[in-house]
């Protein structure tokens, strides 16, 4: 066959399928390397045989022989996340090795809270491994227990990195502040101050939602001038809205039409306009909600839809035909029964009685919403975490008590132990 092949000009994928049947993989790949080399023009049948030979030679590699951390990067860069939780269990396995920064890329396929399971995997394997006090990989359980929830674990996270850095401190202070501890996360950033001379925008934008929270304006604004005039860092547009936020939740609507102004254009996003309009709903402002959504529009007006190659633009001031208004509520109405509750439902049939359950909403949730979780969570007598694109709802089982007042006696959702997270 290869006395024939040299005398053919163009011999097509038969030598290259002869290796493979032959289990000679190693040769129809340096075959089909030649090919390229030759300037040969492949086929589906070249590659189908060229990717035969390729895996059927990992496949001849022992699991302790393999370069697991460039197996991991590979994956992580082509972002398949399954791929890298079914490397983990293989590397379990085999007992196979990988640094702390391969643990650090499982972990950060793992801040989805609906990945949490598989990021317990990764923190066990590197506790067993003696990974665990590595900064970096420290610092990667700070965060996805705080994204996931699991303010308790991020403490605890926190508490045994013995080399805490800055990007520890940042990410524990996020976590207070996500969670609804803003008095915590201003003591723990005082800390830092008084530690490290580096700071960084993300614990400015956390520190500044603390005192938002905590209704310290003269502070936060203190703060806010800071950033450039000490540490010279130039704020971005969180920081521009979370001085709205903090203005406008003390109702300081004069003091915040004055600080918008004085905004450098360029940093007048949508998000500035959003927060005012917020405010100025929770305070019955309708004057200025109306302004704050003029200008909202003004920046981010329309919305479109193409149906058989036309285009559809609506704004949002729009008039609806009755037609579009009655399909808007059917569908409104069969998200708010459908999507979340079966979610729930499925929840509570796949694990164990008593064992917390996890949700995750694409939309953001109403005040209902977040007051049915801690109803349901005292009906189901299990701890319900449910995150929303801007919040984290965790409600624990209430007292018997409190179960007999949950419709008249506010102080009921006290004893659920919520967490709300704006």
């Amino acid at each position: 066959a290869l006395r024939a092949f040299q005398r053919v000009k163009d011999p097509g994928v038969a030598l290259i399928s002869g290796f493979c049947l032959n289990g000679w993989y190693a040769e129809a790949l340096g075959l089909f390397q030649k090919m390229h080399f030759d300037y040969n023009e492949a086929n589906e049948f070249t590659f189908t045989y060229a990717l035969l030979a390729s895996l059927k030679l990992c496949s001849l590699i022992s699991d302790v022989e393999i370069p697991w951390n460039l197996l991991l990067k590979a994956c992580i860069k082509a972002k398949d996340y399954e791929m890298v939780h079914e490397l983990l269990e293989r590397i379990q396995l085999c007992c196979g090795f990988i640094d702390s920064y391969s643990i650090c890329d499982i972990l950060n396929s793992c801040l989805n809270p609906i990945l949490l399971n598989v990021g317990t995997q990764a923190q066990a394997y590197m506790t067993k491994r003696g990974l665990i006090s590595h900064p970096a990989v420290g610092n990667c359980l700070i965060n996805i227990n705080s994204r996931c929830g699991k303010i308790d674990d991020a403490d605890l996270a926190f508490k045994s990195t013995p080399e805490k850095n800055s990007l520890s401190w940042t990410f524990i202070i996020s976590a207070r502040v996500n969670h609804g501890h803003p008095s915590e996360a201003l003591d723990l950033f005082k800390d830092k101050q008084w530690r490290y001379t580096s700071m960084n925008p993300t614990t400015f934008r956390s520190a500044l939602k603390a005192y938002a929270l905590m209704g310290l304006v003269g502070e936060a604004y203190r703060l806010f001038l800071s950033m450039e005039e000490v540490y010279h860092i130039e704020p971005s547009e969180e920081h521009y809205s979370i001085m709205v936020e903090a203005l406008g939740r003390a109702g300081m609507f004069e003091e915040v039409l004055e600080f918008i102004k004085g905004i450098v254009p360029g940093k007048l996003c949508p998000l500035i306009w959003r927060t005012l309009l917020l405010s100025s709903r929770v305070h019955g402002d309708m004057k200025l909600a109306k302004y704050a959504l003029d200008k909202l529009l003004e920046l981010d007006p329309g919305i479109w839809i193409e149906i058989q190659n036309k285009i559809y633009e609506f704004v949002s001031d729009e008039k609806l035909t009755s037609e579009v208004s009655d399909k808007l509520a059917e569908i409104e109405e069969n998200m708010k029964q459908l999507g979340f509750m079966k979610a729930v439902a499925l929840g509570l049939i796949s694990f164990p009685h008593g064992m917390p359950t996890r949700v995750i909403k694409s939309v953001g949730m109403c005040g209902y919403s977040h007051s049915a979780c801690r109803f349901m969570s005292t009906i189901i007598e299990r701890e319900l975490v449910v995150k929303d694109p801007g919040s984290f709802t965790t409600s624990k089982m209430a007292s018997a008590a409190a179960k007999m007042h949950m419709v008249v006696n506010q102080e009921f959702y006290k004893s659920t132990h919520a967490v709300f997270v704006k």
